[in-house]
């Protein structure tokens, strides 16, 4: 004769042992991925050109153009990332990193190419309180993951 009650705990036993493989495969993908979509570039390029202007008081056709060298630098910094993150060379790792730097100091370049010299001034000084910021809060403690643009 069948046990009912033993019967329905293991089907609530399976039915719960499921549930949790599954949420534990769906949680196995959230976090940074260097795998971008073109929407979450356009958010970071919108999200750093914004920054600017309020920082900046940005003119329509400046805030246009640099929107595009962000739009532009980040799509190819994922590129760049994606590569590393491929490549099974541990000593490859150094010429990412100098594409990136030099990526970094094109993006730098050419949005003070499109800044007034008061905008130039009022940047660097942002840059500069920035950093300070970060260095004083993060110094004792964990540092965290920063990408390097952050510090602009």
């Amino acid at each position: 004769m069948i046990n009912y009650k033993f019967l329905f705990f293991a089907i609530i036993l399976s039915v719960f042992a499921i549930s949790t493989v599954n949420a534990k495969s769906d949680n196995k993908h959230k976090g940074k991925s260097f795998k971008s979509s073109s929407t979450e570039t356009d958010t970071r390029a919108k999200d750093f050109t914004d920054t600017l202007q309020k920082v900046l008081s940005l003119t329509t056709t400046q805030y246009e153009k640099i929107m595009f060298i962000n739009k532009d630098f980040y799509s190819k910094r994922d590129a760049i990332r994606s590569a590393a993150k491929a490549d099974t060379v541990a000593a490859n790792k150094a010429t990412y990193k100098q594409q990136t730097k030099a990526l970094q100091k094109t993006r730098r370049a050419a949005i003070e190419d499109e800044l007034t010299a008061e905008q130039k001034t009022t940047w660097q000084v942002w840059r500069k309180q920035k950093a300070e910021f970060k260095k004083a809060n993060f110094n004792n403690s964990k540092k965290p993951k920063v990408d390097e643009d952050d510090d602009m």
